[in-house]
């Protein structure tokens, strides 16, 4: 859109649609899992929870590569604020100088098992959004923690493929 339309022209929209949307059914604990840009919808899904006073446990973890890149840092602390039952985890993978550790973030590195052991249960529904390396490892983290297929919920930005093994990924 930014290379193609401009001020004035007009464009042929559809309402949203999708399969990637939160179950408010669901009892279970959330986790929403975002990187990059990808916490664009998981936050509609935790301001959702914290709007409505979800007595739901949720934990969002967002990664970015450093604070200069992170969205949303400062309204994540609000909703935190707002919700008790949520806790948060920022990963930078590669911290600036100016990227307080424990005011911007929480951990160096990258989504791992290492990173959400203790922090998640694996009863949990799990959603995670982000770039698509990003989003085989965070599916195969969540595989190998125990976390069935039928509770992680993702959404790919671009086409819709399924995900790379992570090996692949590393290979290429």
């Amino acid at each position: 859109l930014h290379d193609n339309v401009n001020e004035g022209d007009e464009i042929l929209v559809h309402v949203p649609h999708g399969d990637f949307f939160l179950n408010e059914e669901s009892t279970r604990p959330v986790v929403l899992l975002s990187g990059g840009v990808g916490i664009t919808p998981m936050l509609a899904m935790l301001e959702r929870l914290v709007d409505f006073g979800s007595p739901r446990s949720v934990l969002f973890v967002h990664a970015a590569i450093d604070g200069s890149v992170h969205a949303f840092g400062e309204h994540l602390r609000t909703l935190a604020e707002r919700h008790p039952h949520l806790s948060t985890l920022v990963l930078y993978e590669s911290p600036r100088g100016e990227d307080v550790l424990g005011e911007h973030y929480d951990q160096a590195g990258r989504v791992s098992a290492e990173a959400l052991d203790g922090r998640m249960t694996h009863d949990a529904e799990c959603y995670f959004c982000g770039p698509k390396g990003f989003m085989s490892a965070v599916d195969a983290t969540l595989a190998g923690l125990g976390v069935p297929e039928e509770r992680r919920h993702y959404e790919v930005f671009g086409p819709t493929v399924g995900l790379e093994p992570v090996e692949k990924l590393v290979a290429a």
